[in-house]
């Protein structure tokens, strides 16, 4: 028996017009729970788990068909990678090669699973998206403000305080990229919540990175009004910080929050000594030249220096343990995120990397959930993509006064069979017309 018109319809479907299918409920779950670091720091954490688990069953390829131009660069610098340390791992037998090519792995399902979400929804992901990202944001300030005084530098629900910095950072990035056509008050709320964030992960690079990306993204729709907005943005974190939580109601706990300021200006002050490319390990470049153009592979760091750590920095890890071809196959990747010919993608892109420069974020999977957006909405994905510079077609103009209209069913039907009928009694009416105008 066939179901009445007026039927309810069943809530898989309802969820799924308001943008709630499964895939995109997998996402929002994930970036609202990987922020939860319950086991060590580079072993999987139960959101990892759970979306290895379910990723395979949303990443089909007719999905990454439209992000095609940036999956085949991932390909291309992903099998580099593989290869490059299988081959070390081959000669000098440590399993930290191994480790890499597992967390490159992982963070290749990430990259593919968030297309083909993308890929499959489009538009509708951006609700769901923006709600996700304010629990998220949420959630860690009352973790923070709950254990301010505990350390000189607030690590949040990560285990260092660079990883809540940097989570703070992609955030960001992801909202923007997310509600690329607005600039208003929930916006700044938003980068007022990343910025505080930031303050009291004591980042300098992710202070420094969410203001260069504020200024691309309220630059881009109220220049004259940047300054102002930063500076609001600025002033409401800074009385965030200064607001007590009810784990810190004595004037102890208040004074060590005036101290974070103090303690980040002298973080400033020693960024400029000449010891911090040491630190950062850009030492190894200049000492193992020969290794740049072959790639040293990324692992076994204490071949190369006192300092047992990896090379604190994305440009310079991929220059220097996949050499030469690895850095121009990373180079490519990147542009094919923005679709090569595009300015204002690269602006968005530019924080990224500069934070890039003083640390290695290419292990964390946030940054891939960034770039998969960013390979979307440069292609037109997203509702709110970029408008400026975008040389892929997008169908027939719209009237800025059709847009809604455009958008509702059977407007483009209607308008399609009402131009036919037009260009119809055109042509017929056109012999009429000779005829009338022909001498007798």
């Amino acid at each position: 028996m066939p179901l009445s018109p007026h039927f309810p319809a069943p809530a898989r479907s309802r969820l799924r017009r308001i943008g709630w299918a499964p895939g995109v409920i997998v996402l929002v779950a994930y970036i609202i729970g990987k922020m939860f670091y319950l086991s060590q720091s580079g072993l999987p954490q139960p959101a990892d788990l759970g979306l290895i688990a379910l990723a395979p069953f949303f990443i089909r390829r007719q999905y990454l068909t439209a992000t095609m131009g940036s999956v085949r660069p991932y390909i291309a610098f992903l099998g580099l990678v593989i290869v490059v340390n299988l081959v070390w791992l081959s000669i000098s037998q440590n399993m930290d090669f191994l480790q890499t090519i597992a967390f490159y792995g992982f963070n290749a399902i990430v990259f593919l699973f968030v297309l083909s979400v993308v890929g499959k929804h489009r538009s509708s992901i951006e609700r769901s998206l923006t709600i996700g990202l304010f629990i998220a944001v949420a959630i860690q300030i009352f973790v923070v403000m709950s254990h301010v005084g505990e350390a000189a530098r607030s690590s949040g629900t990560f285990q260092n305080p660079n990883q809540l910095g940097y989570w703070a950072l992609c955030v960001l990035g992801i909202f923007f990229l997310a509600r690329q056509a607005r600039a208003g008050l929930l916006e700044l709320i938003f980068t007022s919540g990343a910025l505080y964030i930031a303050f009291v992960s004591l980042s300098r690079s992710t202070i420094l990175a969410i203001a260069l990306l504020a200024v691309v993204h309220f630059a881009r729709h109220a220049p004259r009004r940047t300054m102002a907005v930063l500076v609001a943005g600025l002033l409401a974190g800074t009385v965030v910080m200064l607001v007590p939580s009810p784990a810190q109601r004595s004037l102890e706990h208040r004074f060590q929050q005036m101290e974070a300021i103090e303690k980040l200006e002298r973080r400033f002050a020693r960024a400029s000594e000449k010891s911090q490319l040491e630190v950062r390990g850009y030492d190894r470049i200049t000492d193992n030249p020969t290794l740049v153009a072959v790639g040293a592979g990324e692992g076994y760091h204490e071949r190369f220096s006192s300092i047992d750590r990896e090379l604190h920095s994305t440009i310079g890890t991929v220059l220097f343990s996949y050499g030469l071809l690895g850095m121009v196959a990373f180079l490519i990747f990147l542009g094919s995120l923005t679709g090569y010919t595009k300015i204002l993608p690269y602006l968005y892109l530019a924080p990224f990397v500069f934070y890039g420069l003083a640390h290695q974020g290419l292990r964390f999977s946030f940054f891939w959930v960034f770039c998969a957006l960013l390979a979307a909405s440069s292609r037109g994905l997203l509702s709110s993509s970029f408008r400026l510079n975008l040389p892929f077609r997008r169908g027939p103009s719209i009237p800025a006064r059709g847009a809604a209209a455009w958008r509702r069913p059977g407007y483009a039907s209607a308008s399609a069979s009402a131009s036919a009928s037009a260009s119809a009694s055109a042509s017929a009416s056109a012999p009429d017309l000779v005829r009338r105008r022909s001498p007798r």
